[in-house]
Formats: structure tokens, C-alpha cells, sequence
């Protein structure tokens, strides 16, 4: 029986270096894969979950004068809007009034109320903002909302934090007696002051991760003979 050399030998040595070094950059690769599925995965659920509010009072009821707790909204990221008719008739007032709740991780950066005339002339409305409760009046005294109508009135540009507020009805002012309402729209624009990375990024790290995991490896495999 002829003998091995010591070139074979040496050569059957790196082979099998080469081999257990493939076997451990296909293993890795495995996990890179997997992770990188699972933040996209994450990073879908989250975006599917999130939803701005947009409220109507044609569509989803009429807002009340008061209550305790009022109707109450909990924001999201982006633009948020509450929209309805505020009147009298007669001795019938039609005042509108709601609570939201700006959540963890989020701040209030724009706020405004559109006022147009529907019925006779009303000149302003005003809400109370209100911090700290949900309730009509509640909690501590941000600002008074004037509303002129018709007009668009900005308030709160400052920027309010996490937590419950109200805009409580005040008073309406008019110009025409016998029935008079004015048609609103509030808008909250609401940002994240979290440093996490939005769920789209996550995703695209994810998947930048895995492509230049995958070259790597790659080079390791053929630096090491194994394809």
C-alpha cells in the first residue's frame, strides 16, 4: 500500500479546515437570515398597528356639550383631525367638546381649527384647553382656543407632551339671532421623540444587514476553498 504524502496529507488537512469553516459560514448565514426576517416581520406588525384619528361628527355621532369623561381620543404620529358643527337654535346649544390623549414617546408640535359659516353668521367660538384630565373643564388651564369664523386659528405651536387634555365648549359669539352653527375642523400633528428608527428603516436595515452579511461570508468561503 503506497503512503499518503505529505502534500496529500496537508492538502486533505486544509480540505477539511475548509469544510468545518463552510459548515460554521452557513450556520451564521442561517441566523442572519432569520434575524433580518424577524425585524421585518416586526417592523410590519408596527406599522399596521399604528392609525391617526380622523373624526367626523357626520359619520360617527355628535360630540357632547360636557361629560364626564368626554369623548376622548388617543392620537398617533401625523396629522389628526376632529370635525363638526357647533350652533345654537332657539335655546338648544349645539357646543362641542372632546378629550385626547397625546401617548408616550409622542409630542404635539401644530394644532388648528378651521371655522366656516353654515347657518347665519357666527363671528367665534372658544373652547378651554385644558391639561392633566379628561374631563369638561378638568385639569389645569393651558389657553383659551378662540376661533374665529370663518378663519383658521393656530394654537398650542409649542409643543404639548404625553399626556390627557380637553378642549372644554366656552362661548359662541354671533352677528344674526334665530339659529346660527359654523362648521369646524381640528387638526394635531403629532411626532415621535423616540430615537427608535421608524419600522420602514428597521426593515431596510434588516435587509442592508443581510446583503452584506451574505457578501462577507462569501468571501470568507472562497478564501477558505469552500463554494
Amino acid at each position: 500500500m503506497q503512503r499518503p504524502s505529505e502534500a496529500d496529507s496537508w492538502h486533505a488537512a486544509c480540505l477539511g479546515v475548509a469544510q468545518r469553516r463552510g459548515s460554521r459560514t452557513e450556520s451564521v448565514l442561517n441566523r442572519v437570515t432569520k434575524l433580518a426576517g424577524a425585524v421585518a416581520t416586526l417592523a410590519l406588525a408596527t406599522t399596521a398597528h399604528a392609525e391617526v384619528v380622523n373624526y367626523s361628527e357626520s359619520v360617527s355621532g355628535d360630540l357632547p356639550n360636557f361629560g364626564n369623561p368626554l369623548s376622548t381620543f388617543t392620537f398617533d404620529i401625523g396629522a389628526n383631525t376632529i370635525s363638526g358643527r357647533t350652533g345654537v337654535s332657539g335655546v338648544v346649544v349645539d357646543g362641542d367638546s372632546f378629550a385626547f390623549i397625546v401617548p408616550v414617546g409622542a409630542e404635539l408640535v401644530a394644532a388648528q381649527v378651521q371655522m366656516t359659516d353654515a347657518i347665519g353668521d357666527v363671528t367665534a367660538v372658544v373652547w378651554r384647553l385644558g391639561s392633566n384630565s379628561l374631563l369638561y373643564l378638568g385639569g389645569a388651564f393651558v389657553s383659551n382656543v378662540e376661533a374665529l369664523s370663518p378663519a383658521t386659528t393656530v394654537f398650542a405651536s409649542s409643543g404639548l407632551g404625553a399626556g390627557n387634555y380637553n378642549l372644554s365648549a366656552s362661548t359662541i359669539s354671533f352677528a344674526t339671532p334665530n339659529g346660527y352653527f359654523a362648521d369646524y375642523t381640528f387638526s394635531f400633528t403629532l411626532r415621535s421623540i423616540n430615537q427608535v428608527p421608524e419600522p420602514s428603516s428597521l426593515a431596510l436595515f434588516g435587509i442592508a444587514g443581510l446583503a452584506g452579511a451574505r457578501a462577507r461570508l462569501r468571501g470568507i468561503a472562497r478564501r477558505t476553498g469552500h463554494t
